[in-house]
């Protein structure tokens, strides 16, 4: 995973120590899923990419430390600067020429009528 702030491009996987704990590795995963989330989701017209991005950008903005998963937990577990990683997504945003989303536009299937379940052999209903 590549984290861009300033001008250094900083690997995290290999920076890490390569025995790092299980729940340790998870951690990282989730980070690194939640990057590889919000960089899919830059200039993508898919809706679905969109809130996705959207979902993570509002996971890095959070302060909460009360999750272990949360954003602030795993940086401070993983011993990370937050505000440096959040600066560096900040500044990725930017290089791409992302501002900010536009609406998220999501089409909704018609209403279809349910059949009513079968009983089932056996059952008293």
């Amino acid at each position: 995973m590549f984290v861009s702030a300033a001008t250094q491009e900083f690997d995290l996987s290999t920076a890490l120590d390569g025995a790092l704990q299980p729940e340790h590795r998870l951690m990282l995963a989730v980070l690194e899923d939640a990057v590889m989330t919000l960089h899919a989701g830059m200039n993508s017209r898919n809706p679905i990419r969109r809130r996705c991005m959207q979902e993570v950008e509002e996971w890095l903005r959070s302060r909460d430390s009360d999750s272990p998963f949360s954003f602030e937990s795993i940086c401070e577990t993983l011993h990370l600067d937050a505000e440096y990683i959040r600066a560096g997504l900040r500044q990725l945003r930017r290089q791409t020429g992302l501002a900010a989303p536009g609406p998220i536009r999501i089409r909704r299937e018609p209403a279809r009528c349910r059949r009513p379940a079968r009983p089932v052999a056996g059952v008293q209903g």
